[in-house]
């Protein structure tokens, strides 16, 4: 079964139908992230200002190292997520909800099937088995965003697959992201 990616948008946020909005920001091509972390909340901003009513400085986004981007104070709701690769970032922002996103370069990955075994659960692992070598790569980027965007949404860091980790899955709703060659994405949603 083939499930439609999920667009990147260019039209204004909220969208209508109560799923996240996401937003691709071009960033410098380079693993050093300060320049891109400042375009991306730059654009985060943009996005939510008309939403909650103030100037985009004037949002009340809080930004510290190691947690994941949020709006204090937060009336209106509004989950908010942000990715980064070199050359790419991508926000998220869900009114009513929780979301995350996931963002990665396809480059073979050669220790897939350990990796895979570990931290993507059975199905996912089987599944990438099945994959021909050379499509692997893509398949594999997709397997990792998809596991990272959900356990963004719920606020997890990366850990091994669990029963917990399976029970997140079935409570969240996800897509991959229409993104530009080179990328896979995918963005994770759950109502609160």
């Amino acid at each position: 079964m083939s499930v439609a990616a999920f667009p990147v948008h260019a039209a204004p946020w909220p969208l209508p139908n109560g799923e996240p909005f996401v937003l691709a920001v071009r960033v410098p091509d380079s693993t050093i992230r300060t320049l891109a972390r400042a375009r991306a909340r730059d654009g985060l901003r943009a996005l939510l200002a008309s939403a909650i009513g103030c100037a985009p400085e004037e949002v009340p986004l809080r930004c510290e190292p190691g947690s994941a981007p949020r709006l204090v104070p937060d009336p209106a709701r509004i989950g908010v997520t942000i990715s980064h690769e070199a050359g790419l970032s991508l926000v998220a922002a869900l009114r009513g909800g929780r979301v995350g996103i996931d963002l990665m370069r396809i480059a073979p990955v050669p220790d897939w099937e350990a990796v895979a075994r570990d931290y993507l659960g059975p199905a996912a692992q089987a599944a990438l088995a099945e994959v021909g070598e050379l499509a692997r790569p893509t398949a594999f980027a997709l397997a990792w965003t998809r596991h990272e965007a959900v356990l963004k949404c719920h606020g997890q860091r990366i850990g091994e697959w669990s029963p917990e980790t399976a029970r997140l899955f079935a409570m969240t709703q996800f897509r991959p992201l229409a993104l530009q060659e080179g990328y896979a994405g995918h963005v994770a949603w759950a109502a609160e």
